[in-house]
């Protein structure tokens, strides 16, 4: 019988832990990818008194159409491609803008990202809701302005290895939290929450610690009717995520294998001595 050498055993090994570490995380369904534009923006001015609110579905767009003032809106919504039930709303909340200058949030969905960024001082809100068709009229931070059956009663366990929801980032300020919240179509909800301390990539899980049955074992994880993501963080914070989605291998545990594979290899080593 062929007997590879260590130094095969090593690189072998290596190259499938390598392989497991760094692959592409399999998505069973996807949330978003944001892969369709969408942006908002609040800003205020100097020269007006308060906060104003512009919103844009034009690629060509660009902040100076904050200079037209209104009221604080309620979030705008984008439907395409690469969104779970077809639409996505977006809703920027910046607090009191006090002081003179031209500061405040945006939030875009570039094509490609979510892109998040705050001005110097300011620490902004923002959420995204995937419910449907169903239009955030007013601060979906209150669940009573969110349809929370509105999905209809997806299945968030395609499958018997879905593990739970990928919040795939490609950069992000140290101290954001994210927080992901799921309702069934009976209205119960639950909460998993995580806060960044590196730069990677974080998956909510299902169950277990911080989860969401965890929050709430009550929550119907195949009969999903909403979803909302929170992003919150200190003065000045930015982030980019590039995909939001129900995944089967938690981030952490894809790095363990590689941990378990130089264990093998550490055994076959001790083999070919005896």
């Amino acid at each position: 019988m062929f007997k590879p050498s260590f130094p095969k055993i090593l690189i072998a090994a290596l190259g499938l832990g390598a392989s497991q570490a760094y692959a592409a995380p399999l998505i069973n369904l996807l949330i978003d990818d944001f892969s369709t534009f969408q942006e908002e923006i609040v800003k205020k001015k100097s020269s007006v008194s308060g906060p104003v609110t512009c919103t844009s579905f034009s690629p060509s767009s660009s902040s100076s159409s904050c200079n037209i003032t209104h009221t604080p809106g309620p979030g705008i919504q984008a439907s395409g491609g690469g969104i779970l039930g077809g639409y996505r709303d977006l809703y920027v909340s910046t607090g009191s803008l006090s002081g003179l200058g031209t500061r405040g949030t945006s939030a875009t969905s570039t094509g490609s990202v979510l892109e998040i960024s705050n001005d110097t001082g300011v620490a902004g809100t923002v959420i995204v809701v995937w419910d449907g068709a169903h239009a955030v009229t007013a601060d979906p931070s209150n669940p009573a302005n969110i349809a929370t059956a509105g999905l209809g009663g997806i299945d968030f366990t395609l499958s018997p290895g879905s593990y739970g929801v990928l919040l795939e980032v490609f950069s992000i300020d140290l101290n954001v939290t994210a927080a992901l919240t799921l309702w069934d179509t009976a209205g119960q909800a639950a909460t998993a929450s995580h806060t960044f301390s590196s730069v990677s990539s974080y998956v909510f899980p299902f169950a277990g610690p911080d989860s969401f049955l965890a929050d709430n074992p009550l929550l119907n994880l195949d009969q999903i009717g909403a979803v909302r993501l929170t992003l919150t963080g200190p003065a000045g914070w930015d982030g980019q995520i590039d995909l939001v989605g129900v995944t089967t291998i938690p981030e952490p545990a894809t790095l363990s294998l590689l941990g378990l594979g130089l264990l093998g290899v550490g055994a076959a080593a001790r083999r070919q001595k005896i």
